[in-house]
């Protein structure tokens, strides 16, 4: 029940900020409510091949997970307890979330990840796709069907094995950033591209780019939405 109050106040929040389109955006990309995104934007992100930005990712829990992570350290807490914490936070994150399969599988490979610095481990980004795969499926062996699971799963495996081979044939590209960026749009294209065209009967012949245009858009939108809530409540902000 609290989280479900939790997820009503933000939903609230933002629909009280900004206009349905906007509100409906912030919504899904911070608490996977896509209720409210109209019909032709939906259209269009899956006409570009970008559909997968609006489902809660590895980007959400980065975002969460890190912010979380600094701030413990700021306060100065040991990085073990403080890789704990961060971990609670990511699962409170998840069910805020909306606890679905992209969501649950982002979650775990999140805690994954901070666990790995609780225990003193070297983390390892296969080893935590495939079993983050095995405890879902484990928990429901129905959910390999699912278009969620396949579309979540083939675009972080694309992004692992892919990427970096992309980025250093980019390596003439002298930004970074925008070398990193090509590549994960690169791979996350070669991975989504096949079951995207079989679900939805579209090829986007300009996935790829608008994947380098979306992806850092999204990005800074979705941290721009969760600094919104705190801030907004500042008199000349709200």
């Amino acid at each position: 029940a609290l989280i479900e109050h939790v997820r009503t106040y933000i939903a609230e929040r933002f629909d009280s900020l900004f206009d349905k389109t906007e509100s409906g955006l912030l919504k899904a990309l911070l608490i996977g409510d896509r209720r409210d995104i109209p019909f032709r934007v939906q259209e269009n992100f899956v006409y570009t091949g970008t559909v997968h930005v609006l489902s809660i990712s590895g980007l959400h829990i980065a975002i969460v997970g890190g912010c979380w992570y600094a701030f413990w350290r700021i306060l100065g807490l040991s990085q073990r307890l403080n890789a704990f914490l961060t971990v609670l936070v990511i699962f409170i994150y998840m069910q805020i979330a909306g606890f679905n399969i992209p969501v649950i599988r982002s979650a775990l490979m999140g805690a994954l990840f901070y666990t790995a610095i609780l225990i003193r481990r070297e983390s390892d980004s296969l080893n935590a796709l495939f079993l983050a795969a095995f405890l879902l499926l484990a928990t429901n062996p129905l959910w390999l069907w699912s278009i969620a699971f396949q579309l979540s799963f083939l675009c972080v495996l694309s992004i692992a094995l892919f990427s970096p081979s992309f980025e250093k044939k980019l390596n003439k590209i002298p930004w970074g950033a925008l070398r990193r960026s090509l590549s994960i749009s690169c791979a996350t294209v070669l991975g989504a591209q096949a079951l995207i065209t079989f679900y939805f009967s579209t090829l986007a012949s300009i996935s790829m780019l608008a994947n380098v245009v979306i992806v850092p858009l999204i990005t800074f939108i979705t941290i721009c939405g969760f600094l919104i809530l705190p801030f907004s409540y500042i008199p000349w902000f709200g």
